[in-house]
């Protein structure tokens, strides 16, 4: 799927989380997911492994592609994106299926990677 989109010129990142489940983008308990968030007292996901991860890059692209000048999130959205070494980076990445993005940034300057877990 990532290289029918990129081939179609349309943005796309792919992630898949090392030993996760189609659950972490959800919240819902119970769940088979590699864990939950341990602390949300500050309306984020602290502590967890999947899921913290689930939700700091697709909140992160939403910000890249929703959000208006002004808006929180805005000017922050690439380097999110980008932030391969951060607590969410490639550390909870897959070691078996590959992790791959292709965007421009909003000076658009193609971002594109084929394994961000190998290095871009």
């Amino acid at each position: 799927a990532y290289e029918a989109w990129k081939s179609a010129k349309v943005p796309v990142y792919v992630i898949t989380v090392r030993g996760s489940t189609h659950f972490e983008w959800s919240l819902i308990p119970t769940f088979p997911a590699t864990s939950w968030c341990a602390d949300t007292s500050s309306g984020a996901c602290k502590g967890a492994w999947g899921n913290a991860l689930a939700q700091h890059y697709s909140l992160a692209w939403m910000d890249r592609w929703l959000k208006k000048p002004g808006e929180p999130g805005y000017k922050t959205a690439d380097a999110r994106l980008l932030d391969d070494g951060g607590p969410d980076g490639i550390d909870k990445f897959s070691y078996h299926f590959t992790s791959a993005r292709s965007f421009p940034d909003r000076h658009g300057t193609l971002r594109q990677c084929e394994d961000i877990r190998k290095g871009c």
